[in-house]
């Protein structure tokens, strides 16, 4: 049996999550704030390429998961025989789609059966997720429409602000949707959408610039036209806390994203009480991180752009 749960903005580590969750349990995506670990007394495991890696030369969570099955994970997670697994995970973005919709249909992946579209959209959103959505490839071209349609539905949750207002069995509704759209597009009944760039900039540092996503691939646009490194913005709708993603398109781009990360979660870490056991805070990679998934953080605009300023006087422009 293979089930998905979905506990929106819970972080654990990773000794919390071999003692709070059952055997079987593979936490994905940044549930468990740990690089990729496995217990076999359990079994436990954590499939994850944001905490203690390298981002560039670690795969994203989809792609770790296509490759275990592959190298026979059901060898280890297995009750009699019968493929055995119970997903972990905080929120229910695209590379989280992939995990579930790969698990799901693993029979698929296993031994050396040709699968070419599938494995086509591994290795895109790879590529993407792992650089933030920022991998340069033609946002017109089909194979990119085609990943826009697949993940619309999320997509069109985030910008309209209705991803944070979800529950976790919502969430976990919405993933299996993606679930369905992954499987048309791999049997060749897919669609397409046009990218959709929009935003609006909101200050412009020296190397950086702080934008207001309206489009979904609004990142793109401007992480094109810019310096490559960025916080993007998005107003928290109902509530007063806003949504920051801080990133760069690569480590090759001077902009201390760990250190802006860092400085974030001092200023805001000791003041932010939420009620939750597992308390999110602000958390990334080297090249791309951000506020808590869910709750967002209560920072304005001019705080966070005074705080990467000032992190960016002692560390050097960017």
């Amino acid at each position: 049996m293979i089930k998905l749960v979905i506990e929106p903005g819970v972080k654990k580590t990773w000794e919390q999550f071999l003692a709070e969750n059952p055997p079987f349990s593979i936490g994905i995506d940044g549930y468990v704030n740990a690089p990729p670990l496995l217990s076999e007394k359990g079994p436990h495991l954590n499939l994850d390429h944001h905490e203690g890696v390298d981002r560039l030369a670690t795969y994203s969570t989809c792609k770790q998961m296509m490759l275990a099955i592959n190298g026979r994970l059901f060898r280890t997670f297995q009750k009699d025989g019968v493929p055995t697994a119970t997903l972990f995970g905080n929120d229910c973005d695209q590379d989280v789609w992939v995990v579930d919709a790969t698990i799901n249909h693993h029979e698929r992946f296993v031994g050396a059966k040709s699968e070419p579209r599938l494995r086509q959209l591994i290795d895109v959103v790879d590529l993407l997720d792992t650089t933030g959505g920022l991998y340069l490839m033609d946002i017109n071209s089909r194979l990119r429409k085609e990943v826009n349609w697949i993940f619309h539905p999320y997509t069109e949750a985030r910008t309209s602000g209705t991803l944070e207002k979800m529950t976790g069995e919502e969430m976990v509704n919405l993933v299996k949707l993606g679930g369905r759209r992954i499987i048309d597009y791999a049997n060749g009944r897919g669609g397409q959408i046009e990218p959709d760039t929009r935003h609006k900039i909101r200050h412009k540092g020296n190397g950086w610039v702080m934008f207001e996503e309206i489009g979904a691939d609004a990142r793109y646009k401007v992480c094109m036209e810019g310096d490559g490194a960025y916080v993007m913005i998005k107003e928290g709708g109902s509530s007063s806390r806003f949504h920051y993603s801080v990133g760069r398109i690569s480590k090759f781009v001077p902009f201390p994203v760990r250190e802006i990360i860092n400085a974030l979660n001092a200023v805001e870490g000791p003041t932010v009480v939420m009620e939750k056991t597992h308390r999110p805070t602000w958390g990334g990679s080297d090249i791309i991180g951000g506020s808590p998934r869910v709750f967002g953080s209560c920072l304005t605009p001019e705080e966070v752009i005074k705080i990467v300023e000032e992190v960016l006087a002692k560390t050097g422009p960017a």
